[in-house]
């Protein structure tokens, strides 16, 4: 009996599945690599308050793409929770790097970064078009992807020029972070022109590939969940942190199987606006780590020859290819 209620629900969410819309294909910027992608997955029925997720997959910035079948069956499920979510390809600048520096790994995120923040203003100016709610914009991202969009709140809530772009009357309703940091050139990150949006961090506590804690040379430094979740409770920015005690890197291929929390936070964060902190340890003995957990990003910075230049200096270089 017990396997058969499961087989109806296996049917029936499948169903469900395959009764949501085909996703519309856009192109949204031209870069040096050619014209970039997103998918647009609207709801069965359109609700003018019905928040939209831009997604940012993961992949290392070497690998992953916006309508790869990882990132495809994420947002179809998304898609029959009743979001309109946007899938967006970006630049892999270290597809055909061989060794991974700190200096390659730098560029590979504020390209990225350049990357969204053009989609979320293509996707701003077509929101009426789109079905798009500008008051509920959550961005979300796993691993290669949390750390955009927690770096692209970074600077819209700094005003740095990665964000110029941006319409002032845009605000985020939330950020989502699986395994993600942020990539600050001014020590611990700070918010001083903007709070930072509500965020849900999701994270490895043993994590060293994007660290938990943070890796730091001189004022250049990768920040994690941990720095950032003290930097919030300090500040008492709204945050919802699940911290998955003993497991590393892995801990961001959870994405698909933390939905309710998703929900719960779009909800009460975002839509209800409440100013809560949650603090949540989880530990599962059945989460192992795997052969990714030896990686670690401190090699990067033994390896790396430092330099030191502003990010205004990186934006001048890359500024042809955000015109």
């Amino acid at each position: 009996m017990k396997q058969y209620l499961i087989l109806l629900l296996f049917i029936h969410c499948f169903t469900l599945l395959m009764a949501q819309p085909e996703p519309e294909n856009y192109a949204y910027v031209e870069r040096d690599t050619g014209w970039l992608h997103l998918d647009l997955y609207r709801p069965e029925r359109y609700i003018k308050e019905r928040p939209t997720i831009i997604y940012f997959h993961g992949g290392g910035f070497f690998e992953g793409s916006y309508n790869m079948p990882d990132a495809v069956n994420y947002c179809r499920t998304m898609q029959a929770q009743g979001y309109t979510i946007i899938s967006v390809d970006y630049r892999l600048m270290l597809e055909h790097v061989g060794k991974v520096s700190l200096k390659t790994l730098e560029n590979a995120i504020l390209y990225a970064a350049a990357d969204g923040v053009a989609a979320i203003r293509y996707i701003y100016d077509h929101a009426d078009c789109f079905g798009v709610n500008r008051e509920q914009i959550y961005l979300l991202g796993n691993s290669a992807g949390a750390v955009m969009a927690l770096q692209i709140n970074y600077a819209w809530s700094n005003g740095m020029e990665l964000t110029a772009s941006l319409p002032d009357s845009l605000s985020f309703a939330g950020i989502i972070s699986y395994s993600g940091a942020i990539l600050s050139f001014k020590g611990t990150p700070k918010y001083k022109k903007r709070a930072p949006a509500p965020t849900l961090f999701f994270h490895g506590t043993d994590d060293k590939l994007v660290p938990y804690n943070k890796v730091q040379l001189f004022c250049v430094g990768f920040y994690g969940t941990n720095i950032l979740v003290k930097l919030y409770e300090k500040k008492k920015y709204p945050y919802f942190v699940r911290r998955y005690e003993g497991l590393g890197h892995s801990a961001e291929e959870q994405y698909p199987y933390t939905i309710p929390m998703v929900n719960y936070f779009v909800y009460n964060y975002g839509i209800l606006k409440q100013d809560l902190c949650i603090d949540e340890k989880y530990w599962n003995k059945k989460l192992r780590a795997t052969n990714m957990e030896k990686l670690n990003l401190m090699e990067l910075f033994l390896d790396y020859e430092f330099k030191w230049h502003s990010e205004k200096e990186f934006l001048e270089k890359i500024a042809p290819d955000m015109e």
